[in-house]
């Protein structure tokens, strides 16, 4: 019987050679969404914060906050749904502020607190992951 790549395989080997393609601008969507966590933390990742290094633009459309934030981003934009409408927030990396696309001038977001509430799933979601992983990593 032939050798057969898995789908996460094939999508990683895609995904690389897109990443080794010569050109200015890379638009990624959902890259990460039949990769594995830690095939894109070994594969991906590093090879993306390499491009931003190099001056290469970087598009990425994903819910994996893990890919979005370890590439270290210049700017961030979140989709956000509130009281059954979306909302648009963007910030840039040394900004301390996400603003609202529709109330640009009045309606700033603090940073963290965005971050926190979008990536993490609230304070109380972080406290609980990190208790655990605190025990699981004392108690070893």
């Amino acid at each position: 019987m032939p050798f057969k790549l898995s789908s996460g395989q094939e999508s990683l080997f895609v995904l690389v050679q897109a990443l080794n393609s010569p050109g200015d601008f890379v638009i990624l969507d959902e890259p990460s969404s039949r990769i594995g966590t830690n095939s894109i933390m070994e594969y991906v990742n590093d090879k993306l914060t390499k491009l931003r290094r190099l001056g290469k633009t970087i598009i990425i459309a994903t819910h994996n906050s893990n890919l979005g934030i370890n590439t270290l981003p210049n700017n961030f934009i979140f989709r956000v749904k509130e009281n059954n409408s979306y909302k648009t927030l963007y910030s840039y990396i040394y900004s301390d502020y996400f603003m609202d696309e529709k109330h640009k001038q009045n309606t700033k977001h603090p940073f963290n607190d965005v971050i926190m509430d979008i990536l993490e799933g609230g304070k109380n979601p972080y406290k609980i992951r990190k208790d655990i992983y605190d025990s699981k990593i004392l108690n070893k």
